[in-house]
């Protein structure tokens, strides 16, 4: 499950850039999308049958086919929000592992340990990724109201390929009285509200 790289390295200054593609860039990973897509559904001998209704006909379609078009997703949503540049010296130590999305972490803390060594850079590619950290607030859309009385607490929004969701888990947006403009007030008016609801 888990893959490290032993190496030495000095690490300099890490940036983080927004991800843009150019037109030529955006075309040729749309042509390679198609390609993997066709490879996919040609080496795939699974079939679903759909039922037209009201006529009740009977349709077979390539599974393939059939994810296309009910879960297809924009290129832009598939590709990363924002790229990491790690320039150093020397070769770096690497963890790179995946689908940890319900495991315990001691094992990971303890193959960890095992290595006997610091590592440069931990590359995490699955789902759940909030428990690894917060999520950045850049990602996150903050609903705002125009209520009169809005909610006081409420959750805040990621926004993923087709869809979003709201949920604590992202964080909370707190909405304040005007006249509580320092957060002295803030952490009192939060440790209130934190007392009336448990």
């Amino acid at each position: 499950m888990f893959d490290a790289v032993r190496a030495d390295a000095i690490v300099l200054q890490i940036t983080v850039s927004e991800t843009k593609l150019d037109r030529d860039s955006q075309e040729k990973l749309e042509r390679r999308r198609n390609k993997l897509f066709k490879r996919y559904r040609n080496a795939s001998q699974r079939v679903v049958e759909t039922r037209s209704f009201p006529t009740g006909r009977v349709r077979r379609i390539a599974f393939e086919e059939y994810k296309k078009q009910s879960h297809g997703q924009l290129l832009r949503s598939l590709l990363p929000r924002q790229f990491v540049s790690v320039p150093h010296q020397g070769p770096l130590t690497i963890l790179a592992f995946s689908d940890y999305r319900t495991q315990d972490f001691e094992p990971l803390f303890r193959y960890i340990d095992g290595l006997g060594k610091r590592l440069d850079l931990i590359v995490y590619a699955g789902d759940d990724v909030e428990r690894f950290g917060p999520i950045p607030s850049g990602l996150l859309d903050l609903p705002s109201s125009s209520e009169e009385y809005p909610k006081e607490l409420d959750a805040a929004t990621i926004s993923y390929g087709i869809g979003s969701i709201s949920s604590s888990r992202y964080g909370l947006v707190l909405r304040l009285p005007k006249y509580m403009d320092s957060p002295d007030a803030a952490r009192l008016y939060l440790k209130a509200l934190h007392h009336s609801f448990s």
